[in-house]
């Protein structure tokens, strides 16, 4: 098939010609697996632990600080490894899905204060010269990286990614953090529409079904 003017053909697919195709490792200062806290340790006050619970199949980050479990604060000084900022990126490293769509998936992390991170989810401290969380987090919903992160993955009943395979994963990249913005922003501007649409078709369904 004959390419677009202005297009090339990259291993992850076709993109614009003056796009970079990078390991996501180049894109990132660190990378951080989380911890494996054991449940006998769970209080009903203290600072929340983010699970993969937390990670929605379409990439929203659903955490409720209330409902999450909790990490006795007087006992996290030797975890400053394992702390989550606000704004930081998450990444899910299993899968127990039937169609393993959430394993590879990103989100941002949206907190009033910080949390700490569970097990088999990865943060990611990218790095801000580079790329912005808004254009690298929809990456994690293209096919070419789906596609990667099953292909990867050790399946069965639970699916597995590993940090170097995460880290090995590409993603294209356009040269400069305004043409990321735009896209970020536009990205965004669909995301809200819609999740508008989905609102008002629920409402029109439950004035159908208060009518019926």
């Amino acid at each position: 098939m004959e390419l677009k003017a202005g297009y090339k053909q990259t291993e992850i697919g076709v993109i614009p010609q003056d796009w970079e195709v990078v390991r996501l490792s180049s894109l990132l200062t660190k990378f951080q697996n989380g911890y494996a806290f054991p449940s006998e340790g769970y209080k009903s006050s203290g600072t929340p632990i983010i699970t993969m619970s937390q990670i929605g199949l379409d990439g929203k980050f659903q955490f409720n600080e209330t409902e999450a479990k909790k990490w006795d604060a007087s006992k996290t000084n030797k975890l400053n490894d394992f702390f989550v900022d606000n704004g930081d990126i998450l990444i899910a490293m299993t899968d127990v899905t039937p169609k393993k769509n959430l394993i590879g998936r990103m989100t941002i992390a949206v907190l009033t204060r910080k949390a700490l991170l569970n097990q088999r989810v990865g943060l990611l401290k990218i790095n801000s010269e580079k790329v912005i969380s808004g254009y690298l987090v929809p990456c994690s919903s293209q096919r070419a990286w789906r596609d990667y992160c099953k292909a990867v993955a050790s399946l069965g009943v639970q699916a597995n990614i590993g940090t170097s395979d995460i880290k090995n994963g590409q993603v294209a990249i356009p040269p400069t953090k305004r043409e990321q913005s735009a896209i970020a922003e536009a990205l965004c501007d669909t995301d809200a529409l819609i999740e508008s649409l989905d609102q008002l078709i629920a409402k029109k369904r439950q004035i159908k079904h208060g009518a019926m």
